[in-house]
């Protein structure tokens, strides 16, 4: 080192005084940008030794190769302390910061390592106590952002109303950032978007990316927001930002561009962590480094990869390792390590493992337009070739994995798959090849991805399917073998290329009319123009049921009415789907109707409701229909309407002040109306003896009025200064409370004297007030968004506030039991709070377009009815049943298996029907249900000593067999008792009585009993032997079996048929009884020939997981099987081979417990672990409609009525329900749900061309709106 080197560098350090250099601290300012000698290297290598006491090596490594450093490595993270204070000082002054960088700059480890560790150690004064979370916006960034807040929140879950409400509510995120924040201003929640650019690469959908946007935005630059966000973003994308104005006007006041480490941090970030753990480092080894990254801002990646290959490479040697430049110049340097490292994991893949490798790297990489390449995060079931083994693909991801080249993960539940990092797309010339020869391939590939998951999401809507141009080169790229489709993707493809085929077909025969017409004769135009118009009715039909879609989640019952008509237009299977979707949507949303005002009757019977010309209406609740004739006598809008408690008198009001009291038996008006003159009504309500209505007044008073007179009574009471905005009475009449615009008045209504001081804690009007049942407490709820629970004892408020609404709280009604609130608000919303916990329960319900006014309980608490300003009136299911099913709920324990007799009018059900207090069934009972009156007939069978594990009736639905387990044991496997004796039980359906003594059948549990078509004989499945796990506390059965039983002689018929692996879960028997199929563990079925008692051909092979159960078609074509995989596959019973790729809708953990094929064999049913039904297509293996929901726990059977028009489900939470689905009754749902027709002004927007007529018969047309007369 020369001596002009020498003190350059010691003025330059003494110049910032070498005490200064500490752990987390800066290595002087040294100006040298190009490099550094070893010299100048060894002297801040002593430097830093002199900050801290040496130790031995404690076996660590220092660098983190290819990952990014997180907080858990701050100690070693060094380099970049000052601009991590500089950081620090833009979060003091702004609640946003991006930082910026090429890739490789270490963005994401300044941020996570850096910043976010200094701000959790307190560099800003109470960020200790501050609440921090870390997010990459992926494909769902909504989603993301939901589960943030999910994690956050204590006692709630918003995921799902954040995903659900972000498309039209900007605030929806701050909002419950607030909550999660909870009390105490000066708390914060830091947020850190890494890799901020996958909003532009990742993201195909405009309106979600601006969705997410705008709660960022919101949450970013609300007044008094609490929210710090935090973005790490390539600077290639930077650009990308303007076209959004806020976010724009976000990054310009904070913005970090992140440069090259200089030479002194570049020997801090080195040489410090092998400091800090004990390791030799050469300063030629740093000062090599320092001048091969000649200052490239984005080879810091690539330095840690060289510097941690390198200790890997040492560890392997005796002693402490040393770091030393010959060994890293032997391993490559930083510009070759890594590819050196990617080439020798890739040689060890074998030929068809290097392809596969090739299909996954080229599923990983977002080619760039206008900007560098950048990885993509690819669901691991995308990287899956179509007809190509999972497990194949597995074994490549891990070895793939395990090398550093890729990195697997979780994201909502599924398993996804990125490039370890950027660099590598650079740094490994085989990838950047493999990229350079094929971008416009991987780029159709990424956007074919794109496209199929938003046909899936889409319910596989045709209109979102390939054609043309675009569908041409598809099928161009396929020929060339150059695309590697997976599952989904290709479905996509190929449901748009037998599009394209039928739209040639059509073309076809469409020139060849016309070809025919012009040569042949002109007859032929008529069935031209027949075809045209069909053609045009399905296009129709398509775009109603696309109206049908779009408007189910903002307008339901304007969606019911376009399915209807789309179905009226073309019976087709998309027009059926949609139908079933509107019976099943929104089943708390059980009826519309519309007026202005409605109020329930006290005994729940029915309800009354005004339409939007006056007259009152009265609704039977049961039957559903309006009865009685109109009650008529109002000319305006009547905007209130009250029962009396005695259910005799009906009180309404009108905008002009008129109050009618009606005889609900004559439909009647009692006398002229009570007309209020001076005064401007504001409320009413009648006493708890029903001979008293009183008003209440802008005007401040209180008037009481007569009910069989309708004169006014006693004196007036004057309650408030600014009107009386509501009124309440409590349940014994002994109280009276009003509303005022900012108190509450207590009044005894025996003395008509006010009770103590006014309530005080509102700081608007008083719009609702609701006693408690018992009487002890009151709610209210105001202009400020609030409600308050008042102690009526003491007079004081109950806690805080209720704060869930975002606009006025319009009203509010206990339930009858007093353990719920329902509010209604501005915000359009109705909550339901538990009040045990005071917290909403549930998510808000959602229907109503505008101000809710108007909440009330039905008596037994299962329903709300809300009205609003959108002049709708609904009511809502709090069960959440859809109108389609009916539920049988008289049963103590879960039901395992449900079965109809062959006739259809019984239906079976196992269940338990004695339990332990450890919830351990003790007995087994089957149950006999009349499906003409829905009640049980007959005892039930009890005879079992355990759960019915399965049940079946025979084909003359004479006798059920059923199977349980006789006796059990303990087994040195914890918490596990084995079954060693199970049990047939053979019923009489008519006697009610078991046929003869059990038959004890296996030395195990049977899983699944089935009649011989003829009924002679009656099949087993079982294990047959098992082994004890007690290591990993499983028992292992080795092999399974099935017994044929002689139902006449009551013994097996010759030996059992076995497999070799694994118990069998299920059998069935073929329509003409020739060949049994099992279900097995060993993840196959076995197709058994009846005659021989041997296998028939290879077993079937396609499942990853044991097949649970096996079912024939009723022609003996098909046999469908379900996976504890998640799939179900049907199989052509000839040639053994599947049909079709596997029906796949299940989410990864969850899979059909139980399946079932309609008579006619169109439809295929699953139940599954999920809680829900999935209906599917046979033919085109699509699922129909939305799952049937309805069961709150896992679905273990399912079974189809004889005539197909029911689906019967049992499930663990003890119910069974019975589905209708027939598609004219959901028709018939749909319209009596919806509650109206399409109006004029929607008729003329949507049906310009036709008519106007009724949609559903059975609701009146909007009348033509007539003239005001000329004054």
């Amino acid at each position: 080192m020369s001596d002009e080197n020498k003190n350059r560098v010691q003025a330059d350090n003494n110049s910032i005084a070498i005490g200064s250099i500490s752990a987390g601290g800066n290595i002087g300012d040294v100006r040298i940008q190009t490099g550094y000698t070893s010299e100048q290297v060894a002297v801040l290598i002593t430097q830093i030794r002199s900050t801290f006491q040496a130790k031995p090596f404690d076996g660590r490594c220092p660098y983190k190769g290819l990952d990014v450093f997180e907080e858990e490595d701050a100690e070693l993270f060094f380099g970049r302390e000052k601009l991590v204070d500089d950081l620090v000082s833009r979060v003091k002054d702004s609640r946003t910061v991006f930082v910026t960088g090429p890739s490789g700059s270490g963005k994401s480890s300044l941020v996570r390592a850096g910043l976010i560790h200094a701000l959790k150690q307190g560099a800003i004064k109470g960020s200790d106590r501050w609440l921090y979370a870390t997010m990459k916006p992926g494909r769902d960034p909504i989603g993301e952002l939901g589960r943030v807040v999910s994690s956050l929140a204590s006692s709630t879950n918003p995921e799902d109303e954040i995903r659900a409400k972000a498309m039209k509510d900007a605030t929806i995120f701050a909002r419950w950032c607030e909550i999660a924040l909870k009390e105490g201003r000066d708390k914060r929640l830091v947020l850190f978007i890494d890799q901020f650019e996958e909003v532009f690469t990742q993201i195909s959908n405009e309106e979600e990316r601006v969705a997410f946007l705008n709660l960022l935005t919101h949450a970013a630059t609300i007044e008094n927001g609490r929210v710090i966000i935090l973005f790490s973003m390539r600077s290639d994308f930077v650009s990308n930002c303007a076209t959004y104005p806020q976010l724009n006007a976000l990054l310009n006041k904070q913005f970090v561009q992140i440069g090259a480490m200089q030479p002194e941090e570049l020997v801090s970030a080195i040489a410090q962590p092998a400091l800090r753990v004990g390791l030799r480092i050469d300063p030629d080894l740093i000062a090599q480094i320092i001048n091969e990254m000649k200052g490239e801002p984005g080879a810091l990646p690539l330095m840690q990869f060289a510097l941690k290959d390198l200790f890997d490479s040492q560890q392997e040697k005796s002693g402490v390792p040393a770091l030393i430049l010959n060994d890293y110049l032997q391993r490559g340097g930083i510009h070759k390590a890594l590819e050196r490292h990617a080439d020798d994991s890739f040689s060890k893949l074998s030929k068809n493992e290097q392809e596969l490798a090739r299909s996954i790297f080229s599923g990983l990489i977002e080619i760039g337009r206008g900007t560098q390449d950048t990885k993509r995060t690819a669901l691991f079931d995308e990287l899956v070739p179509a007809n190509t083994n999972v497990e194949d693909v597995e074994t490549i991801v891990q070895k793939l994995a395990d090398a550093r080249l890729i990195t697997t993960d979780e994201a909502a539940g599924k398993d996804t798959v990125t490039i370890s990092h950027e660099k590598l797309i650079d740094a490994w010339p085989w990838l950047k090849k493999l990229v350079n020869e094929n971008r416009d391939v991987i780029a159709l590939q990424n956007e074919i991805t794109s496209d199929a998951k938003e046909w899936g999401e889409r319910k596989r809507d045709a209109s979102y399917l390939y054609v043309g141009a675009r569908l041409a080169n598809v099928d161009e790229q396929l020929k060339a073998n150059k695309l590697a489709l997976s599952g989904l993707i290709f479905e996509y493809i190929r449901a748009s290329q037998a599009q394209q085929r039928r739209g040639q077909y059509r073309l076809i025969g469409g020139i060849s009319t016309i070809f025919i017409l012009l040569i042949i004769t002109i007859f032929i135009f008529a069935n031209l123009t027949r075809k045209a118009q069909e053609q045009a009715n399905l296009a129709h039909a398509g775009e109603l049921a696309a109206q049908s879609v779009a408007f189910r989640d903002s307008q339901l019952d304007l969606s019911l009415l376009f399915s209807i008509e789309a179905n009226r237009v073309a019976d087709i299977p998309r027009t059926t789907n949609i139908l079933l979707d509107g019976a099943l949507a929104r089943p708390e949303l059980s009826q519309y109707l519309h007026g202005t005002s409605v109020a329930y009757s006290p005994d729940g019977k029915m309800l009354a409701f005004s339409d939007t010309y006056g007259n009152i209406l009265l609704w039977d609740v049961t039957i559903k229909k309006i009865i009685g004739l109109p009650f008529k006598g109002h000319t305006e809008k009547v905007w209130s309407i009250v029962f009396s408690p005695d259910n005799k008198t009906l009180a309404s009001v009108d905008t002009e002040n008129n109050i009618f009291l009606w005889n609900l038996t004559t439909h009647q008006a009692l006398r002229s109306p009570i007309v209020e003159d001076t005064d401007r009504i504001s409320t009413i309500v009648f006493s708890p003896d029903s001979k008293t209505l009183l008003s209440g007044t802008w005007e401040d008073t209180i008037k009481f009025w007569d009910v069989e007179t309708g004169q006014a009574i006693g004196p007036i009471l004057f309650a408030h200064t600014d009107g009386v905005v509501s009124l309440a009475f409590s349940f014994d009449g002994k109280i009276l409370a009003s509303g005022g615009w900012q108190n509450i008045v207590l009044w005894d209504v025996s003395t008509r004297q006010p009770i103590g001081q006014p309530l005080i804690g509102h700081s608007e009007p008083i719009n609702s007030l609701a006693f408690s049942p018992d009487g002890k407490m009151l709610a209210s709820g105001g202009d400020d968004n609030i409600i308050i629970l008042w102690n009526l004892e003491t007079s004081q408020a109950i806690g805080q506030p209720l704060r869930a609404h975002i606009g006025v709280v319009y009203s509010v009604a206990f339930s009858q039991d007093g353990r719920t609130l329902a509010s209604g608000s501005s915000d359009k919303t109705i909550i339901l709070w538990d009040m045990e916990t005071r917290q909403p329960i549930g998510q808000p319900l959602i229907g109503h377009t505008s101000d809710v006014f108007h909440v009330d309980f039905s008596p037994d608490g299962n329903t709300v009815v809300s009205n609003g300003a959108d002049d709708t009136i609904i009511l809502w299911d709090r069960t959440k049943l859809p109108e389609i099913g009916q539920r049988f709920t008289k049963l103590i324990g879960s039901v395992n298996s449900v079965a109809f007799s062959p006739d259809g009018t019984l239906l079976a059900s196992a269940s338990c029907a004695t339990e332990t207090e450890y919830y351990e069934c003790v007995q087994g009972e089957i149950l006999l249900w009349d499906l003409g009156t829905a009640k049980v007939v007959g005892l039930p069978f009890t005879e079992h000593t355990g759960p019915i594990d399965s049940m079946s009736f025979s084909p003359d639905g004479n006798v059920i067999a059923s199977t349980s387990c006789k006796e059990a044991i303990e087994t040195s496997i914890k918490n596990y008792h084995r079954c060693v004796l199970g049990e047939i039980i053979l019923w009489d359906v008519k006697t009610r009585q078991a046929i003869g003594q059990p038959i004890i059948a296996h030395l195990g549990s049977i899983y699944s009993v089935a009649f011989s078509p003829d009924g002679k004989l009656l099949a087993s499945a079982s294990c047959g032997e098992g082994i004890e796990d007690t290591v990993n506390n499983y028992y292992n059965c080795i092999r399974g079996e099935v017994i044929l039983w002689d139902l006449e002689t009551r013994q097996p018929i010759g030996k059992p048929l076995t497999t070799n692996s694994g118990p069998i879960d299920s059998v069935a028997f073929s329509p003409d009884g020739k060949i049994l199929a099992s279900g097995n563990g060993d993840f196959t079925i076995i197709l058994w020939d009846m005659g021989t008692l041997q296998p028939i051909g290879q077993p079937l092979r396609g499942h990853t997981g044991s097949v649970s159960m096996v079912i024939f078609s009723t022609d003996g074509k098909m046999l469908a099987s379900s996976a504890t995989d998640g799939t179900i596959i049907l199989w052509d019973t000839i040639t053994g081979q599947p049909i079709g790729l596997p029906l796949s809708g299940y989410d990864a953990g969850f899979s059909a417990n139980s399946i079932t094929i309609s008579p006619d064999n169109k439809i295929l049913a699953s139940g599954s672990w999920n809680k829900t039904i999935l209906l599917w297509n046979v033919e085109t293996h699509e699922i129909i409609g939305l799952p049937l929901q309805g069961h709150s726990n896992s679905v273990n059977s399912v079974a189809f009525s004889p005539d197909g028009k029911t689906l019967a489900s049992g499930s663990t939470d003890k119910t069974v329900i019975l589905w209708n689905l027939d598609p004219q009754f959901w028709l018939e749902t749909n319209c009596q749900r919806t509650g109206r027709n399409f109006t004029r002004a929607e008729w003329n927007l949507y049906f310009p061309t036709e008519e106007y007529r009724k949609t559903c018969e059975q609701w009146p047309l909007e009348p033509e709106a007539t003239a005001s007369p000329t004054p």
